[in-house]
């Protein structure tokens, strides 16, 4: 069952979308199955009855597909309940907090990893969405200090560190600041900065769409 929440919410929209794209895909499976099930008798069919089945199964198979896509279009079923759509991504964006380590833990756990930015679309996005909390990215130089890597070991093709970030500093911490995150206060999109990885603050989680139709 679909957990309750009040009529017209994203959250409800979404589970209706979820619900009938699921739907969607089952009948999808069933139509197609039945259509391999059906295909001998069609070969033997005669030409023009045969033209007619198939235009028919092709008709429904349309149909669905359609629909299907629609919801597509729609933002649903893509992304488990409770992440957001942007490009080709889904984004959770925790309300509970943990440190750097333990984040890419979680993220890793639901299937994904902490946010890789990789485009400024998407840094706007996140800005947008980022209101409540500060929140940890995927970006650390715990491997070389100085050397900023995403979690795939990628280096980042365009920062947005906020200004005289990142500085390392040494104050409160003998290790530095050696993990980013994104300051949610922050008016600009350059609001990266660099703290203590054992910070417990929020994060985004980040992975890619589910867009099997089976």
């Amino acid at each position: 069952c679909l957990p309750a929440a009040s009529p017209g919410s994203p959250h409800s929209i979404q589970q209706g979308c979820e619900y009938y794209c699921t739907l969607s895909k089952c009948l999808s499976m069933a139509l197609f199955l039945m259509l391999l099930k059906s295909f001998p008798v069609l070969c033997n069919a005669e030409l023009n009855q045969t033209g007619l089945i198939i235009d028919s199964w092709m008709d429904w198979y349309f149909i669905n597909g359609m629909f299907f896509f629609l919801l597509i279009d729609q933002n649903c079923s893509i992304c488990p309940y409770g992440w957001l759509i942007h490009q080709t991504s889904c984004y959770y964006i925790s309300t509970d907090q943990m440190n750097w380590k333990d984040s890419q833990g979680d993220c890793a756990a639901k299937g994904g990893h902490l946010v890789i930015i990789t485009n400024e679309k998407e840094q706007i996005f996140l800005k947008e969405h980022v209101s409540k909390l500060d929140v940890w990215i995927g970006l650390s130089d715990l491997k070389e200090e100085g050397r900023w890597i995403w979690v795939d070991n990628t280096t980042p093709m365009k920062s947005y560190w906020g200004e005289g970030q990142p500085d390392d500093w040494k104050d409160n911490t003998l290790n530095g600041e050696d993990c980013a995150h994104i300051r949610h206060w922050a008016d600009s999109i350059y609001n990266w900065n660099d703290v203590p990885c054992d910070r417990s603050i929020g994060r985004v989680c980040e992975k890619e769409q589910n867009v099997d139709i089976f």
